[in-house]
């Protein structure tokens, strides 16, 4: 990372309350950088355990099952390789005694991420601005995924996320949900963004 993305970061508001109450905990994660929580969600890669799974979810089977079953998921950072952290990830169950451990890839994509200075992000930053009347927060980075560099490598153009969501909207969840005002000025600022763009040099 940069020195302007890391002083980017160190200026994104943090509502611990909110976050906290949010996601039902009590306590961030220590990480290499400690808990600064929006640090460690945009330059830090993950390793996440989605799913586990063995035996019998019902009855009376007081049996050694011969099957368990994990799935995880891994955000990388720029300069990662996911065949590579593949091979490592076997490389350490090996190690380990788990050689019997079969893995199976759902899907690899390349990490990526945008200059912050690139100079889309004002044309961005300026038409949010028109649309909402406020100043937006800008995020050098997200914790999600995407295939991203299908755009950014084949055809050379950046990629610039604009979350139009509240935070209590439970993205991917069965109750996700989406505030109107917030899709409908979603609309306006890319209306905006387009007509900005048309007219750059």
């Amino acid at each position: 990372m940069t020195e302007l993305e890391k002083e980017t970061t160190k200026k994104i508001p943090f509502d611990k309350e909110s976050v906290f109450a949010n996601l039902t905990i009590k306590d961030l994660v220590e990480n290499r950088t400690g808990k600064d929580y929006y640090y460690n969600y945009i330059f830090e890669p993950t390793c996440n355990i989605g799913y586990m799974g063995v035996g019998y979810e019902s009855g009376v089977k007081d049996i050694v099952p011969k099957k368990a079953t994990v799935r995880i998921d891994m955000n990388l950072v720029p300069n990662q390789k996911p065949e590579k952290i593949l091979a490592t990830l076997r490389k350490y169950l090996d190690k380990n005694g788990y050689e019997d451990v079969e893995i199976k890839p759902c899907s690899m994509m390349v990490p990526y991420r945008t200059a912050i200075d690139n100079k889309y992000v004002p044309v961005v930053e300026e038409a949010i601005r028109e649309v909402w009347k406020k100043d937006p927060v800008i995020l050098p980075g997200i914790g999600g995924f995407g295939p991203n560099f299908v755009f950014s490598d084949n055809l050379n153009i950046p990629n610039i996320y604009i979350p139009y969501g509240a935070l209590d909207n439970s993205n991917h969840a069965p109750n996700e949900s989406l505030v109107i005002d917030g899709f409908m000025k979603g609309i306006k600022i890319f209306a905006t963004i387009i007509n900005k763009i048309s007219t750059m040099d």
